[in-house]
Formats: C-alpha cells, sequence, structure tokens
C-alpha cells in the first residue's frame, strides 16, 4: 500500500468515527467543534 492509499484508508476511518460521534453523542460532537474552532481561530468556547 502506497502512501496515497493509506491516507484515504485514514480519511475514511476519521469520517467513520466523526459520523458515529456525530450522530450518537450530538452533545459532544458539538463540544469537540466549539473547542477544534477556538483554538484555530483563539477565541474563546463561550462566545
Amino acid at each position: 500500500m502506497n502512501t496515497s492509499q493509506q491516507q484515504k484508508v485514514d480519511g475514511d476511518s476519521i469520517q467513520k468515527q466523526l459520523w458515529h460521534l456525530r450522530y450518537e453523542d450530538p452533545t459532544q460532537y458539538h463540544t469537540l467543534v466549539k473547542m477544534h474552532l477556538s483554538f484555530a481561530t483563539d477565541l474563546p468556547t463561550d462566545q
């Protein structure tokens, strides 16, 4: 398996994990998204 194929497999796995988290525990998903955006934008999570 080359690097491109491995990245596709890893990406598919991440997409599956995100889908499960989003639909099985939407509150946790929302919290993690807010936390990620606060790191990316350097804004507090309570806004």
